[in-house]
């Protein structure tokens, strides 16, 4: 869920309110929001939820539906797969 959007004048900070996903995350993490994959530059902990910050550019802004977010709006949160397993040459 979206915590809050703060456009400062280079960017747009942009937080989000995460439980399960959140666990062992790690500060510079990619998470994928919206399927725009954004890093994460900050973590907090607000009760039993983590707080997770990213700094968007202006053209990600406006070229993704995270322009239309606001605080409350459910997102979608995905992280990376890990490349761990033997595809086969395969992906």
């Amino acid at each position: 869920m979206v915590e809050a959007v703060k456009p400062t004048r280079k960017s747009i900070t942009f937080i989000v309110r995460a439980r399960g996903i959140a666990r062992g995350i790690k500060l510079g993490a990619s998470v994928a929001v919206n399927g725009c994959c954004l890093t994460m530059v900050k973590i907090s902990t607000r009760g039993k939820f983590k707080l997770l910050q990213f700094d968007m550019l202006q053209e990600s802004w406006r070229r993704t539906n995270l322009q239309f977010a606001k605080p409350g709006s459910l997102v979608n949160l995905e992280r990376p797969l890990r490349a761990i397993v033997n595809w086969a040459g395969i992906l």
